[in-house]
């Protein structure tokens, strides 16, 4: 089977009394379930939230997840986490933003999961780049906002369901 990187990106700071933020962090664990079930390779900022939820759903399912970890401060690290269901863990030593070209060139699709900030700078350089990027708008946040705008329209594929991101995916995969 053809390899085939996928990027994962969304909010790393989950409010748990948000119904939405819940309902975000179930989709991306059940999201990982299946991205290991089906053999991808799932790349993340690799900390906490949403990225620490696929990488759980992708760990408990034996898959491959990848982290891309920015450099935390010693304050940054009182507050954020790496999380601990990765497979291989990549330091970069550069502040979040500064890894964003190593972490969105080295996949083949990103999927937006929620988000925030961070989010969007991702998304924008993965448009810049043109590596297709696929919204789950439930989950509400930046995935949401992003499928509404105009401006991005005809390069935002989206997504009502993980079934639906995985149909998308397995054909993004055939065609390379």
């Amino acid at each position: 089977m053809k390899s085939f990187q996928v990027g994962i990106i969304g909010r790393e700071k989950i409010d748990i009394d948000d119904k939405e933020q819940l309902y975000a962090i179930d989709e991306a664990y059940n999201l990982g379930k299946l991205l290991a079930r089906e053999k991808y390779t799932v790349l993340t900022g690799g900390l906490g939230g949403i990225m620490e939820a696929v990488c759980r759903g992708v760990y408990e399912n034996h898959g491959n997840s990848i982290g891309i970890i920015p450099k935390l401060s010693e304050e940054e690290k009182k507050t954020r986490k790496i999380n601990d269901f990765q497979n291989c863990k990549i330091h970069t030593g550069m502040d979040q933003r500064l890894r964003i070209p190593i972490f969105i060139n080295s996949c083949d699709a990103i999927i937006i999961i929620s988000g925030g900030m961070g989010t969007w700078l991702e998304a924008c350089f993965a448009l810049a780049n043109e590596i297709p990027i696929i919204t789950l708008p439930k989950t509400g946040r930046m995935a949401k906002k992003i499928s509404f705008d105009s401006t991005f329209s005809e390069k935002i594929i989206i997504s009502e369901s993980i079934d639906d991101v995985l149909s998308i995916l397995n054909y993004l995969r055939n065609e390379n």
